[in-house]
C-alpha cells in the first residue's frame, strides 16, 4: 500500500502528516508541529525522568498564610511572597532545579536553579527537580529547559485553561532531552556562564554610558543647570 502523501500545492509549513504509530497520547497538531525533535538528534535522547531523582510540586499559600512585615521566609512563585517561620512546606536546597509549571502560555516552562544556601519555600506553580548528578548536571538541565521555553516547546506542549497554561507532571517526566556525556555538559555550562558574564559586563558599561550622556550633552552645549534648592 502506497504511503499517504500531501498534495504538493499545500503549504508544507501548515500541513503535515503524523503516523498513527507515532501518536503519543495527544492528537492536537501544535504538539506534533513543535521543534522538539531538532534538539534530540545529535546525542542520546532520554526521558527527563530517567536522569531525575525526584519531582515535587510546592504548596499553595494565600493571603492568610503571609507573614507580617518583613519577617518570614520567601516562597518562590511567579510573584514571590513571604511566609511566616514555621510554615509547613518543603524547603529548597542548593542545586534544586525550579520549573515554572503554571503561567501564561508564553512564560510557562521558565526554569531556575538555586546556587546558594538560602531559606526558601516554593509554590504549587513550581516543580522542584532533583537531578541524578551521576548522569546530568543541574545547570545543564536549567539550560536545556530554558532553551525549550525560549523555542516555544512548552508553548506547544502545555494544556490551556482559564487564561492559564500548565505542564503536567507526567508530561514533564516524559519530556525527551539530549543527554551528552558529563564532560560535554560541563563545556556547555561553561560556554553559557561565560556568555552571561560578558553580557553583565556589557550591560554595566552601557548603563554607565547612559548615566553620563546628560552631563556630556550639557557640557557640549555650554549649559549649567541651577543648583536644586531643597
Amino acid at each position: 500500500m502506497e504511503p499517504y502523501k500531501i498534495d504538493a500545492s499545500l503549504d508544507a509549513n501548515k500541513v503535515f502528516v503524523v503516523k498513527r504509530s507515532e501518536l503519543d497520547s495527544r492528537i492536537d497538531p501544535i504538539f506534533y508541529g513543535s521543534d522538539l525533535t531538532k534538539f534530540n538528534k545529535y546525542f542520546l535522547s532520554v526521558k527527563l525522568s530517567s536522569v531525575v531523582s525526584s519531582f515535587k510540586s510546592g504548596v499553595g499559600a494565600g493571603k492568610q498564610d503571609q507573614a507580617e512585615g518583613d519577617e518570614g521566609i520567601i516562597q518562590i512563585r511567579p510573584t514571590n511572597i513571604d511566609l511566616p517561620y514555621g510554615f509547613k512546606g518543603d524547603k529548597l536546597k542548593v542545586n534544586d532545579v525550579l520549573f515554572n509549571n503554571t503561567n501564561s502560555q508564553e512564560l510557562v516552562g521558565k526554569t531556575a536553579v538555586l546556587l546558594q544556601e538560602k531559606e526558601l519555600y516554593y509554590s504549587n506553580h513550581i516543580t522542584k527537580i532533583v537531578v541524578d548528578k551521576s548522569q546530568v548536571l543541574p545547570l545543564y538541565i536549567w539550560i536545556i529547559l530554558n532553551i525549550y521555553q525560549e523555542n516555544k516547546i512548552f508553548y506547544a506542549l502545555c494544556t490551556n485553561w482559564n487564561n492559564q497554561s500548565g505542564v503536567g507532571l507526567e508530561l514533564l517526566k516524559s519530556l525527551p532531552i539530549p543527554l551528552p556525556p558529563i564532560e560535554i555538559q560541563e563545556n556547555i555550562v561553561s560556554i553559557i556562564q561565560n556568555a552571561y558574564t560578558q553580557k553583565q559586563v556589557k550591560e554595566a558599561k552601557a548603563k554607565e554610558l547612559l548615566a553620563s550622556i546628560d552631563t556630556y550633552l550639557l557640557n557640549e552645549l555650554g549649559i549649567t543647570l541651577p543648583e536644586k534648592d531643597n
